[in-house]
């Protein structure tokens, strides 16, 4: 899910497309993603300068590929995370069992 979604906005950033100027939380990504991707951002908009489009979009699949799994998916950093509601434990993970989950409208 994290190589899949830095190197999705990371590629719209390169094109400059309208979208790309979301912040982290509306595109999605923790804390930590938002990190990878302004570093593969930066990385590939060197490449397309010295190598063009084509060599930047190839940077941007493999840099994200190699630091999302360093990170082990990176989703742990953000404050605004929170376990999905369909998990099988149903449980977030700073309450005790059977606590009961308070879900709120977003």
């Amino acid at each position: 899910l994290c190589t899949a979604l830095v190197s999705y906005w990371a590629k719209e950033a390169l094109k400059g497309s309208e979208w790309a100027g979301l912040d982290w939380e509306q595109k999605g990504l923790s804390n930590e993603q938002y990190a990878i991707h302004e570093e593969v951002v930066a990385a590939a908009r060197a490449e397309r300068a010295e190598h063009g489009r084509a060599a930047a979009e190839a940077l941007i699949d493999r840099r994200t590929a190699e630091r999302c799994a360093a990170a082990n998916g990176a989703t742990g950093s953000s404050e605004n995370w929170r376990e999905p509601d369909w998990t099988t434990a149903g449980q977030r993970r700073d309450t005790a069992p059977g606590t009961p989950v308070r879900h709120h409208a977003v």
